[in-house]
């Protein structure tokens, strides 16, 4: 990221933006647990470490009202951190205070929230999320394997909309019932109903709903007519769980067909489409549990922009080995590398357990694939879902005994490098971390129920 060296022009004061908020808390929790027992600083403590009020602490620290400059950067400098561009906002991009107390409190449902000082920026893809959803009419699709942060990415999207002042809902499909997804009809009222819900808003559906026509057109229509102009702030709306969809193929090319429609209408110069361009579309999906590519869905496959999370570099596993206070950081950073290959989560779970001295460096690596360590429940999932396809299963477990690697089939190597298990030297694929290596190479692995 671009170091802020100088007071940008034309700035009477700052802002903390999500990033920088998330930032500051991490590198103060960091330095508590060091040097302070693992208890929070005090107000007269903070004082003491950056030589600034406890006025001036509280008014940066609420982000409600702009602090010079030069107070952020002697703030981040008492703990070691550059301030950098992302870190802060103009009072023109922030929004008001009932806006900044929602963002802090609001339930989010994910892997680790913003406020959480182990949640590790990844650079590049937070500037392109928020980059694309300050675009009118945008689309933004998010997709990784299980547990590689996707909805954590997606939440500091919407949080970084709320600071400009959108309205954000964040809807998981996860926690629509079978049911519902059988009826078509009963599904796009739920769709619309939690969306309300989500803003605020009375749902209306017994008065809006017209059963003479289609769902989805009626689904549009409550949004064109109800919830786009209930406020004239644009809408961030994530939905997250779209490969949930996939086990009904019908609804699933009749709801992405309506998603493409609203995309397109907020790129169109026809002014009774105008409203469509204050939608902005989050769109989150699971390549586990579907590792086809977007290819075999084109309603949404050339629209928009397309973020494919990687794992975490061998530097963002150190940094974040060093977060969580372990001794010989480096060498245990190497180690867990190594063993997972940057896996966000599998990363995440083996710092916690060496944190907590449940288990050591040397057992973690040791006894990785045995039934009772602390990843056996991830691989005995991948498992499960492999031997829902043999085939797929036989090549996997093909691969992990060919250590320089070999040719697959192109649709095998697809699925397989989706669903995070495979990566490529060249034209040959190889497991891509020592962790798959072993599980699926073992003569002895199988699913237990």
């Amino acid at each position: 990221m671009a170091k802020l060296s100088q007071p940008p022009e034309r700035r009477r004061g700052t802002i903390l933006s999500s990033q920088g908020w998330q930032r500051l808390q991490a590198a103060e929790r960091l330095s508590s647990i060091r040097y302070n027992q693992s208890k929070p600083y005090t107000l007269e403590q903070l004082s003491q470490i950056t030589s600034l009020s406890t006025n001036t602490i509280t008014k940066l620290r609420r982000r409600q009202e702009p602090v010079d400059w030069q107070t952020l950067e002697t703030y981040f400098a008492a703990f070691g951190l550059n301030l950098e561009l992302d870190d802060v906002l103009t009072p023109e991009e922030s929004y008001t205070k009932e806006a900044i107390d929602e963002l802090l409190y609001l339930p989010f449902q994910g892997p680790l929230t913003l406020d959480n000082p182990f949640y590790i920026y990844r650079g590049e893809n937070e500037r392109l999320c928020v980059a694309e959803i300050c675009r009118p009419g945008a689309l933004l699709k998010i997709e990784a394997p299980s547990q590689f942060g996707k909805t954590s990415l997606a939440l500091h999207a919407a949080n970084a909309a709320s600071d400009r002042g959108f309205r954000t809902s964040m809807l998981s499909l996860q926690g629509c019932n079978q049911q519902v997804f059988q009826d078509v009809d009963r599904f796009y009222q739920w769709f619309c109903a939690m969306v309300a819900t989500d803003l605020g808003l009375p749902h209306e559906i017994s008065q809006r709903w017209d059963t003479t026509l289609g769902s989805s057109y009626i689904c549009s229509a409550y949004f064109e007519t109800y919830l786009l102009p209930a406020d004239p702030s644009p809408l961030a709306l994530v939905i997250d769980e779209l490969d949930q969809l996939f086990a009904y193929p019908e609804l699933a090319r009749d709801f992405f067909g309506m998603l493409r429609s609203w995309y397109e209408r907020g790129h169109s110069q026809l002014p009774q489409y105008a409203i469509w361009q204050r939608l902005r579309l989050i769109l989150i999906r699971s390549t586990t549990t579907q590792p086809l590519p977007w290819t075999f869905y084109p309603s949404l496959y050339n629209v928009g922009l397309c973020l494919q999370l990687s794992g975490f570099t061998w530097k963002q596993v150190e940094d974040l080995t060093h977060r969580y206070d372990i001794q010989s950081y480096q060498e245990t950073a190497r180690t867990i590398f190594s063993l997972v290959g940057g896996h966000p989560y599998l990363t995440q779970l083996s710092l916690f357990h060496l944190s907590q001295e449940n288990v050591s460096l040397s057992q973690l690596s040791e006894n990785a694939i045995a039934l009772d360590s602390i990843f056996s429940d991830h691989l005995q999932q991948l498992l499960k879902y492999l031997e829902q396809q043999p085939s797929l299963l036989e090549t996997m477990r093909t691969v992990a005994r060919h250590p320089c690697g070999m040719e697959i089939s192109v649709q095998k190597a697809l699925q397989l490098r989706h669903m995070g298990l495979i990566q490529f030297r060249g034209q040959l694929a190889t497991p891509s971390c020592e962790l798959y290596r072993r599980y699926f190479g073992s003569t002895g692995v199988r699913f237990v129920e």
